[in-house]
């Protein structure tokens, strides 16, 4: 795609010029700089495109961060349990990365691959996967956690006797 766009950007610099294609880059600098001009526009354009397209998605993944958060805070307050919530958060985080990963994983494949099915199949097959392998793999780290919060809670609580003391 870049290079296309830069030869594209090339051979409109050289038939703006007159020279039907015979003129270089800086022959057209020198000759017409409006076309100069509309050149640098359209790459000024295009870095401002970018830049909104990376805010965008700054901005789609602090609000995905923000629902994440608070939805696995309800759950904690729910059931009344930190445990809970963690979980929950562990679970929503792992099967959106697992997404993630997985389209990742096909742009990646597709890339380097002929891929001789639909490109809509094989994505959907590739997002599932990713979030089967995000599910499965939130679930194992919510055992650990599990695991890992019990351990702390018995290893951390009060005897009954330092707790009868303490009243």
């Amino acid at each position: 795609m870049p290079r296309l766009l830069t030869s594209s950007l090339i051979l409109m610099a050289q038939d703006f010029t007159g020279y039907a294609g015979k003129a270089g880059i800086a022959d057209v600098a020198d000759t017409d700089p409006v076309v100069m001009f509309i050149l640098i526009g359209f790459i000024g354009a295009l870095l401002l495109g970018v830049i909104a397209l990376l805010l965008t998605c700054l901005i789609l993944f602090l609000l995905t961060s923000a629902g994440m958060l608070s939805v696995s805070l309800f759950m904690g307050l729910y059931h009344r349990s930190l445990k809970t919530g963690i979980k929950t958060l562990i679970l929503s985080a792992f099967s959106l990365f697992g997404v993630i990963g997985g389209a990742a994983g096909y742009l990646l494949f597709s890339i380097f691959k002929d891929v001789p099915f639909k490109p809509g199949y094989t994505l959907g097959i590739s997002v599932l996967a990713g979030l089967g392998g995000g599910l499965l793999t939130g679930w194992l780290f919510s055992i650990l956690f599990g695991r890992f919060y019990s351990y702390l809670g018995k290893r951390f609580r009060p005897s009954k006797a330092e707790a009868s003391a303490d009243r």
